[in-house]
Order: structure tokens, then C-alpha cells, then sequence
């Protein structure tokens, strides 16, 4: 009885680990560059720490600012070539103190202008990080997160040419972007 009892329970092992590898062998798990590639619409895009160096009219001053987004009607289209490729707008809704002065001003960024909003151009994946070549300027992004549905991305201002933003000064922040599959 124990030789049976033994006999049955090796081959209820062995039929579990045959049965576990073989649903292990059925599809590989995609990697996040192949998770980034087709259309994500933007839905979230925010600055809570952002600080300036500008000049207006002649006279330099720094400021801390803050910005949200909405009216959404942004997305990206990444393809299995390493191209992105952008379109639409979106409204960039920036909380500012100017020489004691709050400023609340809306900035509409449309795809094409201001040097292309975020992206087109090239781009390449590499672990957790997105390098994007958006009109010979390099930008780099942390990927926070990507599953098939979500898309959540993190710039640092400092990288991002100051002509993006169609100011004259150095803009520092954390710019965290989200977006959801088309």
C-alpha cells in the first residue's frame, strides 16, 4: 500500500510540474517596449514641484509654480519601428507667484507647435527608461508604469529645453504624464 500510495503521489508531481511548465511554455510575457507600442490618450498630466529662473521685460526672477491639464485630446501613436508620433491638445492650467503677484494663466499646446508638445520623432526603450528624439532634442522618461491599459511616464523639467515651453529661463519639476490605451 505505501508503494502504491508513493507510486501515485510521484506521478500527481510529475503531472503538475508537466502541466505547470507547459502553461509557463504558452506565451511569453510581453516586455514594456512591447507593452508601449500602439495609441495611448493622454488623461493626466501635472507639475506639483516646479520652480523657474525666468525673465521678463528685461528682469530675472525665480518662482515656484505648479501646473494640471485638461480638456485632453492628446495622444501618442508608438510603433513597432521605434517611431512616436503625436496629435491633438490639451490645456496646461499653470498656478504661479510672480513678484508677489499670483498668476493663474491656460495654455493650450497642440500637437506641431511649440516644437511638438512631448513627442515625434524616434524613441527607444531600455528597462525602465524612454529616450525620446523629438526634433534632434533628447529627452528622457521614467517608465512608472506600463500595462496593456496604462501608460504613466516621468520627465525632469530641467532636460527639457526651455523653447518648449516657449519661455526664456530654466524650468525644474517633475512632470508626471498619464495616458490610457486608445
Amino acid at each position: 500500500m505505501k508503494k502504491i500510495t508513493t507510486t501515485a503521489f510521484l506521478f500527481l508531481a510529475m503531472t503538475a510540474a508537466i502541466s505547470c511548465k507547459s502553461d509557463d511554455d504558452s506565451g511569453s510575457t510581453p516586455t514594456e517596449a512591447d507593452l508601449i507600442v500602439g495609441t495611448w490618450d493622454m488623461t493626466d498630466n501635472t507639475v506639483s514641484d516646479g520652480n523657474a529662473d525666468i525673465t521678463v521685460n528685461g528682469i530675472k526672477f525665480n518662482t515656484d509654480f505648479t501646473w494640471t491639464g485638461s480638456d485632453y485630446d492628446y495622444r501618442l501613436n508608438f510603433d513597432q519601428e521605434g517611431q512616436v508620433n503625436e496629435e491633438g491638445s490639451f490645456k496646461l492650467n499653470v498656478l504661479a507667484t510672480i513678484l508677489g503677484q499670483p498668476l493663474d494663466r491656460s495654455i493650450t499646446a497642440e500637437a506641431g507647435e511649440m516644437g511638438d508638445v512631448l513627442a515625434s520623432g524616434k524613441y527607444e526603450v531600455s528597462g525602465d527608461m524612454m529616450t525620446l528624439d523629438n526634433n534632434n532634442q533628447v529627452i528622457t522618461a521614467t517608465i512608472v508604469e506600463v500595462t496593456e491599459t496604462t501608460l504613466r511616464l516621468r520627465f525632469d523639467l530641467a532636460e527639457v529645453s526651455p523653447e518648449a515651453f516657449d519661455v526664456s529661463g530654466m524650468a525644474t519639476g517633475t512632470n508626471n504624464v498619464t495616458f490610457t490605451r486608445d
